[in-house]
């Protein structure tokens, strides 16, 4: 059985319709956040964020915050659809 492969849909969204995860147990640290603004300013977004279709950040929460920081007004963005609660807390 032949299957079509499934591409990553990439998009370019604006940074307000997203929100981090309450549950999110990382938890920023002032050295690496840094470190995440010098990627995003000299090299670019090199991996995008991970959400859920209503803009739940699973992945990506220094990301999100060092892009607002550095004044970005859209970020890209994969969905994952259809994880339930649980399914997005083993993603953290």
């Amino acid at each position: 059985m032949s299957r079509t492969p499934k591409f990553v849909d990439i998009r370019l969204v604006d940074i307000e319709s997203l929100q981090k995860a309450g549950y999110n147990p990382r938890k920023s640290d002032a050295d690496r956040f840094d470190l995440v603004k010098i990627s995003l300013k000299k090299l670019g977004w090199l991996l995008p964020m991970y959400a859920t279709p209503e803009g739940e950040v699973l992945s990506g929460h220094q990301r999100l915050d060092a892009a607002k920081e550095l004044g970005a007004t859209k970020v890209p963005v994969v969905f994952l659809e259809g994880l339930d609660i649980q399914r997005r807390k083993v993603s953290t």
